[in-house]
């Protein structure tokens, strides 16, 4: 079991888009004023993602927009998942990182990053779904990223499986896949489809 406690999972010029997003109207000086008497030179440096405010700070900057410090930082769910997953982030360097500390899943790792963007997106999506249904939030980001693991080493060994198809077949899987399909339903396909080819 992983434990990501810590990790810097925020990327500070998104961060910095949200705080620009709660100062609206204000001034810099005023914002940062409001923000427990902080210089607008701090404030600028939040905006642009060069500095992270502390945490009594962050929550005041959550109280003025009337929001979470889980917001400020992460922003909602879907844009934290993909974050975490997305190539060259932060957010992804960071839990990366930890991973290659473990000694885990160096292979997957790198064939996440040369899969095509169809298939990231693809396995980010499932993970955003199941993490819904699952109802998990920030706290929860080892098993977001242990579920993440879980769908990426199943897409990705698939995907090595039909590296050899026609063109058309793989548009054709692809199509299938995204109609989240139940096993029944699969099964049905396949009878379908053997069928045919007896026919």
């Amino acid at each position: 079991m992983n434990n990501l406690t810590g990790e810097k999972l925020y990327d500070l010029k998104a961060v910095g888009k949200r705080i620009r997003e709660i100062r609206g109207d204000y001034t810099l000086e005023d914002f940062g004023f409001l923000a427990d008497r902080t210089s607008k030179a701090a404030v600028y440096n939040w905006e642009n993602g060069k500095s992270l405010p502390n945490k009594e700070r962050l929550k005041i900057i959550a109280l003025l927009g009337k929001t979470t410090v889980e917001w400020v930082l992460y922003g909602n769910l879907d844009e934290y998942i993909s974050s975490l997953f997305l190539v060259g982030s932060k957010p992804y360097e960071n839990m990366k990182a930890f991973y290659m500390k473990l000694g885990y899943k160096k292979e997957l790792f790198k064939l996440y990053e040369v899969t095509t963007p169809d298939a990231k997106q693809s396995i980010i999506d499932k993970v955003i779904e199941k993490a819904k249904q699952n109802e998990w939030s920030y706290s929860e980001t080892h098993h977001i990223t242990d579920l993440f693991l879980n769908i990426a080493d199943n897409v990705l060994e698939r995907n090595q499986h039909t590296e050899n198809l026609p063109l058309d077949i793989k548009e054709l899987l692809s199509t299938i896949e995204k109609q989240n399909l139940t096993d029944d339903e699969i099964d049905s396909l396949l009878t379908i489809v053997r069928n045919h080819f007896k026919s």
